[in-house]
C-alpha cells in the first residue's frame, strides 16, 4: 500500500507498506471521505494512523476458503468494507464487516455460484452488488448489506472478468 500527496500537479510518496509475505493485491477500496482503505487478503487501514506509523489497523480471513480476493467495496465513512472472493471450487463468497478501528466484524456472510470478479456499494451502505463468473455463465446479485438481506439474482449466459486480455471482443478476438 502506498499513500501519495497530489498538490499543484506534483506527487509526493508519503508512507508505504508491503502486505505480509508479499502477496498479491488484486482489488483495493477507498472511502470517500479518504479515511479508509483496504487491500488484499481483507487489511484495513486508518490512512491518519498509516501516515504515522504504516500497518494495518486490522487483518481478517475471509470466510468460505476464499483465496483470492476480486472485489472490496465500502461504504462512505468507511464503517462497512466488503469483500468478494474465489473460492477453490470455482464458486465464491460475498462477506460483510463492520469496521470497528482495531478489528473487523463480520456482520454476514453468502456464496455466489460462480467466482465473484466485482462488488460495489452505494456510499450510504443500502445495496451491495456483485459479479459473478469468469468462463462460465454469471450472476449479478443484489443485497441489503445493513440487514444481510438477499434481494435477487440476475443471471447471465456468460461473464467477463475485467481483465481486457481475457475478454472476447465482437469478432471473438481476445487481446486488443
Amino acid at each position: 500500500m502506498i499513500i501519495f500527496s497530489l498538490a499543484s500537479g506534483l506527487l509526493a510518496l508519503l508512507q508505504r507498506w508491503q502486505t505480509p509475505s508479499r502477496a498479491w493485491v488484486h482489488a483495493a477500496a477507498l472511502s470517500s471521505d479518504g479515511s479508509h482503505a483496504n487491500d488484499g487478503k481483507l487489511y484495513a487501514f486508518n490512512i491518519a494512523q498509516f501516515l504515522e506509523n504504516p500497518a494495518a489497523s486490522w487483518a481478517v480471513q475471509i470466510p468460505g476458503g476464499a483465496t483470492t480476493i476480486y472485489g472490496i467495496a465500502c461504504n462512505l465513512d468507511g464503517t462497512q468494507v466488503a469483500v468478494a472472493g474465489n473460492v477453490p471450487d470455482g464458486s465464491g463468497v460475498v462477506a460483510l464487516f463492520g469496521n470497528k478501528y482495531t478489528t473487523g466484524a463480520l456482520e454476514w456472510h453468502s456464496t455466489t455460484a460462480h467466482a465473484p470478479n466485482g462488488l460495489s456499494m452505494d456510499l450510504t451502505g443500502t445495496y451491495l452488488a456483485a459479479a459473478d463468473g469468469h468462463d462460465t455463465a454469471g450472476d449479478f446479485t443484489l443485497w441489503q448489506p445493513l440487514v444481510g438481506a438477499f434481494l435477487w439474482t440476475y443471471p447471465t449466459e456468460q461473464m467477463c472478468r475485467p481483465d481486457p486480455h481475457r475478454c472476447k471482443r465482437p469478432g471473438g478476438r481476445g487481446r486488443q
